[in-house]
């Protein structure tokens, strides 16, 4: 997941990523076989994930693609930090998300050990393509 902006759920305030260098064909130029999406995550506190009408209503009515737990937070500092004048506004901002594919199930945990195929390609991936960003800015 690439957000172009965070949506914290607390009062629905949107904060757009800017500086972004990261897209979507970035991933696909690597051709690992996940799917990548870009758009709105919203920063939840956790409970959301008990109320399948919430998770709906984001969903179709804001479009977001997914949810994390501290975006909003870190980007509210840095847009911040720019307008106080401590972090330049050309500094690039690069937010990436892996997603897992196990099912959330009643007797599922977020916290199980995730296998090979599931996390470290993904992961591998990111990590890939932020390093390119760096040691290459041009490409």
């Amino acid at each position: 997941l690439l957000p172009s902006r965070f949506m914290l759920q607390t009062n629905d305030e949107l904060y757009t990523v800017p500086n972004c260098d990261l897209s979507e064909e970035d991933f696909r130029q690597l051709n690992f076989g996940r799917a990548v999406h870009s758009g709105t995550l919203l920063t939840v506190l956790g409970t959301i994930m008990q109320s399948g009408e919430m998770l709906r209503y984001y969903r179709t009515f804001w479009d977001v693609i997914g949810m994390e737990m501290e975006g909003s937070y870190y980007l509210r500092e840095i847009l911040r930090a720019r307008s106080q004048g401590t972090l330049r506004d050309d500094v690039r901002l690069r937010f990436a998300y892996y997603t897992s594919d196990t099912p959330l199930e009643v007797d599922s945990s977020l916290a199980a050990k995730l296998s090979i195929e599931e996390g470290v390609v993904p992961v591998y991936a990111i990590t890939r393509v932020v390093l390119r960003r760096i040691l290459d800015p041009s490409s």
